[in-house]
């Protein structure tokens, strides 16, 4: 894959089609656009990113959970083509000595092309609204997956990060990004509300999430 060049010349918000209408009482994960490096995303499909939130970190709302409305994730990309992402929230499991690492899928939205975007530079794209409340007092991942792509797409890795809190999976198993190149975190988020009564979630394996999207 070629890398782009001047990725950060422009920075353009591209937000979701059907979640201008919702209201949002908090914003939990990372999200500050800027870049200290940028990972390219693999042509062949099933780049998964995940990122660890803590809904108690952030005030949100009332209710024993949190709801979430849009899942984003900042992006450098180049003009022309397309690509299609869906999201999901995966359990946090504690691999030992306080690191988690993802876990059971809990939710998943249906997945969303995007296209059309103008020019080089950042995209901030969003997906569907989940259904789900997820209880608050737990840890879970905020997960990205490309179910497709037809462009050149970079994610753009922070300054700092924490062990144990942005992984990757590029089709064989979920690695801790700190590992990798110069240790940089990713841009993940959502929009969340309050809500009064957790859901009872069945958990599915990682695996499941991408059966349900091969096409």
């Amino acid at each position: 894959m070629r890398y782009l060049s001047s990725v950060a010349v422009f920075l353009i918000f591209l937000s979701s089609a059907f979640s201008s209408a919702w209201a949002y009482e908090c914003i939990i994960g990372q999200s500050d656009l800027s870049a200290n490096s940028w990972m390219p995303v693999s042509s062949d499909g099933f780049s998964s990113f995940a990122f660890l939130i803590d809904p108690d970190s952030a005030e949100c709302g009332d209710g024993l959970g949190i709801s979430i409305s849009d899942v984003r994730i900042g992006l450098g990309v180049e003009s022309g083509g397309s690509f299609t992402i869906a999201a999901s929230v995966l359990e946090a499991v504690d691999s030992g000595a306080g690191c988690f690492v993802p876990g059971a899928l809990l939710e998943s939205t249906p997945p969303r092309t995007i296209s059309g975007w103008p020019d080089l530079g950042g995209l901030d794209v969003g997906t569907s609204e989940m259904s789900h409340c997820f209880a608050r007092g737990y840890q879970y991942f905020l997960v990205v997956e490309f179910v497709s792509i037809d462009a050149e797409v970079l994610v753009p890795r922070t300054s700092s990060n924490l062990a144990c809190t942005s992984f990757a999976n590029q089709g064989e198993s979920w690695v801790d990004l700190q590992t990798i190149g110069d240790g940089g975190g990713l841009v993940i988020y959502c929009q969340a509300s309050g809500c009064d009564t957790p859901t009872e979630a069945q958990s599915a394996s990682w695996g499941t999430l991408k059966a349900t999207f091969v096409p």
